[in-house]
């Protein structure tokens, strides 16, 4: 559906116009004619073709519907695309784009806590307090613990080789919390 004043885009209208044999220009005098017309119009589409309005229900179930979806991705288009085909199916008329952004958004924010509180849930306080402490500049370092355990081995020398058994001896201990976040993921 349009907005009130917005324009069709050019290659849908010229399409229209020659399925229904009329001239381009009649469809920017019925978008910008009389808004009453346009709202009865939108009644008989609703009533005769069985579509429903976008209503604040139906946006809950949208919701509802879609995090198990943005559970397992964050790509917004398959998230919007996936919405649009939902809003077809339920013969609901869809919202503004804007609209179906805003549902795609939370809902993915939704399922960002979701799948954190699962990765989380089964960590002890102890391994909160590892992981926090990865996230801490220690003196005279030049970034983080973790920045660091990221960073990729240089050319393969001894000296390498000694770093990377220096840092292997000085994480072992999160051993414990690898596995356990192994086994949240593998929950998730």
């Amino acid at each position: 559906m349009l907005r009130v004043g917005e324009d069709a885009h050019p290659q849908i209208l010229a399409m229209l116009a020659g399925q229904l044999e009329v001239h381009p220009a009649a469809f920017s005098d019925y978008l910008h004619g009389r808004d009453t017309t346009r709202r009865e119009h939108v009644l008989e589409l609703l009533r005769d073709f069985g579509f429903r309005s976008f209503s604040a229900t139906i946006y809950r179930e949208l919701a509802s519907w879609l995090l198990p979806i943005a559970v397992t991705t964050d790509v917004g288009t398959v998230l919007v695309g996936s919405l649009i085909d939902e809003t077809r199916e339920r013969r609901v008329l869809a919202p503004a784009l804007s609209t179906i952004e805003r549902l795609a958004w939370e809902t993915r924010r939704r399922a960002e806590r979701l799948v954190f509180v699962r990765l989380t849930a089964a960590l002890t306080a102890v391994q909160r307090a590892q992981l926090d402490a990865l996230l801490v500049v220690q003196p005279g370092a030049r970034m983080t613990t973790l920045g660091m355990l990221r960073q990729p081995p240089r050319r393969p020398t001894p000296a390498t080789f000694m770093g990377l058994a220096e840092r292997r001896r000085r994480f072992a201990p999160l051993g414990s919390t690898q596995r356990s976040l192994g086994t949240c993921i593998r929950r998730v």
